[in-house]
């Protein structure tokens, strides 16, 4: 809940004022009471000296030697001290009794308005609380309202988040991996980075120098084949491999991509996808591999209804993106080894349910 600036001084501003006279009221009782007090001490100390007179008076009477009537003449002597005493206090009294009287009704008067000033303060103290309760609650509820109502939409908003930021950590992976490729590479191979093989960067004449080309293409296919492996790349595209290391590196770039490609192929570890040649199907892991990889994968997450190509896709695993026809084919070594039952969907899409 917000409040003005201008509410907020009004509220310091009758504080303020309610404190001052408040303080006033109370010094001015405190002084009344200290007069009060101080003329009952003097009332105390007049009938104090009265009382010692009177004793003085007492002790001085005296009485006729030989008298017979001594005692009621001393009796006399003290009922007149006593008249006296009483007329001289009485007189005082009187002077006394208006002053006071005066005094007893302005205390009075002042405790009762003080008392009733109190209790208008603890009202207006309690009005003022329900009124800001009231407004807080307001207040409350209104931001309970707006909350529902986004809800919602925050919800989704958070789903959408979540997607971006996978996404952005498995680009942020990608890039780690491809990266740290070569390196990776040069640990298999650690010819890659020795000088002293140098020459392994330009490829023999095969017609003039047989042996030399055969050892330099057995070499090469390995590192192709595991820089597929490494890079979990199923298909190398060969323009790619022109721009990356080590690949870059060869003085006749494109004949030695070309020629260490066709070696895969033929000892049947990959495949050409295309006519030209530029997309090479490599075979880093058999089609009966990822089959026992799916059928896993299908199992731990409790997959029983049927899983479709785009559910391969969505499911950023290893076999995720692989190409849409060893999916196919890998379906049918699943059918075909009694571990799950392929269906054809009505719009032509293959989709198999594992059994459990």
């Amino acid at each position: 809940m917000v409040i003005s600036t201008a509410e907020m001084e009004r509220n310091e501003e009758q504080e303020e004022k309610s404190r001052l006279s408040k303080e006033e009221r109370e010094a001015k009782l405190k002084k009344l009471m200290a007069l009060k007090a101080k003329l009952a001490k003097m009332e105390q100390e007049k009938q104090k000296e009265s009382e010692d007179q009177y004793k003085t008076q007492n002790q001085d009477v005296w009485v006729p030697p030989g008298s017979d009537n001594s005692n009621t003449y001393a009796k006399s002597q003290v009922m007149t001290l006593e008249k006296q005493k009483t007329t001289t206090s009485k007189s005082e009294k009187v002077e006394d009794e208006p002053f006071l009287r005066e005094i007893d009704k302005e205390l009075d008067d002042l405790e009762k308005q003080f008392a009733n000033e109190l209790q208008e303060i603890n009202l207006k103290e309690i009005e003022g609380q329900d009124s800001v309760i009231d407004k807080i609650t307001a207040q409350l509820g209104k931001e309970t309202i707006l909350s529902k109502t986004k809800q919602g939409e925050m919800s989704d908003i958070d789903v959408e988040l979540e997607k971006l930021e996978n996404e952005i950590e498995l680009e942020q992976k990608k890039a780690a991996v491809t990266v740290s490729i070569f390196d990776q590479l040069c640990e298999e191979h650690d010819w890659l980075k020795d000088p002293q093989y140098g020459f392994m960067y330009t490829m023999p004449n095969k017609k003039k120098n047989e042996r030399d080309f055969e050892s330099w293409l057995d070499d090469w296919n390995k590192v192709l084949f595991d820089y597929a492996k490494i890079a979990s790349k199923h298909v190398v595209y060969s323009k790619k491999l022109l721009s990356e290391k080590p690949w870059s590196e060869f003085r006749n770039r494109t004949d030695s991509i070309k020629e260490i490609s066709d070696f895969l192929v033929k000892k049947k570890v990959a495949e050409w996808l295309d006519r030209k040649k530029q997309m090479l199907r490599v075979y880093w892991r058999s089609l009966e591999a990822w089959a026992d990889e799916i059928v896993k994968w299908a199992r731990e997450n409790a997959y029983t209804e049927p899983i479709m190509l785009q559910d391969i896709r969505d499911s950023r695993q290893p076999f995720s993106n692989l190409p849409k026809e060893d999916l196919e084919k890998i379906f049918k070594i699943i059918d075909k080894q009694g571990k799950g039952e392929r269906y054809k969907l009505s719009n032509g899409e293959r989709a198999i349910i594992i059994h459990f």
